[in-house]
């Protein structure tokens, strides 16, 4: 039985887009349609909110059937997310092995709001998604749904399952097709140096990207190492200072004990026990000098 998939991604930045099969000019087309609604036009776009979704469908059903599916594909969409939520873009690619179909859309809730929570925001939810889909895929197509865990995703050329047969590469050759085995034999071997070349490219990709996403979280953690040193330097200056945690404790409560004294003296008009306490502050100063203390 051939096989369906569905996956949802959620988008913020235009950066988003372009990760899956999107553009910067459908990301600007969204922002548009959003301002649109009646709510953003009182309302501002959410700082770092989602702007929309990207599902991606696939599907094995040849390509005579594909305009059937992706007209399909739509119908559910529209279904799922109600007719108050905005399709932006839909893209199908076919190649020789699978179907694929990109969706972007803005999730607009009943209320009139993007809201990309109203949709997915629980495993519930996400997990009716795609039993829904699941079902019309088999009913319609006899597709099989295709189990998550083994479809990955690379950094740029999209969703891909491992046993797929890569669409750079020919056809792999047919012993039938030839006239005798020597010239079956030449073909094996030229198809064997193109898929070592092709995964040989695919791998040395992978380590790029990998290195890439390497080098920006030892900048992330470079940065916030640099904000613990700020923080945590100031802290253990002070516990030095005073002589250890309980006491810098000690300290700090006597402060804050003093401090709404105060409080109470000018709430009750007491002038002369506000007079005692800045003797005392001018004591302590003294008494920080006669003895070189450090504050």
């Amino acid at each position: 039985m051939a096989n369906s998939f569905l996956q949802l991604h959620r988008l913020k930045t235009s950066e988003d887009f372009q990760k899956y099969n999107g553009t910067v000019q459908i990301y600007q087309q969204c922002i548009k349609e959003i301002q649109k609604l009646p709510y953003y036009q009182q309302h501002q776009i959410r700082k770092n909110g989602n702007i929309a979704i990207h599902i991606y469908m696939r599907g094995d059903v040849g390509k005579d059937k594909c305009t059937t599916w992706q007209q399909a594909n739509l119908s559910w969409v529209r279904e799922i997310f109600t007719l108050s939520s905005i399709i932006i873009s839909d893209n199908g690619i076919t190649n020789e092995h699978f179907q694929e179909h990109h969706v972007f859309l803005i999730p607009v809730s009943p209320a009139g709001r993007v809201s990309y929570e109203y949709y997915c925001n629980s495993r519930g939810k996400l997990r009716l998604i795609q039993d829904t889909y699941a079902e019309k895929m088999k009913i319609l197509f006899n597709l099989k749904r295709t189990p998550a865990t083994i479809v990955k995703r690379s950094a740029r050329a999209g969703l891909y399952s491992a046993t797929d047969h890569p669409s750079t590469l020919p056809s792999i050759p047919v012993q039938a097709d030839y006239k005798d085995i020597q010239a079956y034999c030449t073909a094996l071997q030229k198809y064997l140096v193109q898929m070592q070349n092709y995964y040989e490219s695919r791998i040395s990709t992978y380590k790029d990207t990998e290195h890439d996403k390497l080098l920006l979280e030892n900048k992330y953690l470079k940065k916030e190492n640099q904000k613990l040193d700020k923080y945590m330097g100031l802290f253990l200056a002070m516990t030095d200072q005073f002589g250890g945690i309980k006491k810098m404790q000690q300290m700090l409560s006597s402060a804050q004990l003093i401090q709404f004294a105060t409080r109470l003296y000018q709430e009750d008009g007491d002038k002369e026990m506000l007079d005692e306490i800045s003797r005392v502050f001018l004591d302590g100063q003294k008494y920080i000098q006669r003895h070189n203390l450090k504050t």
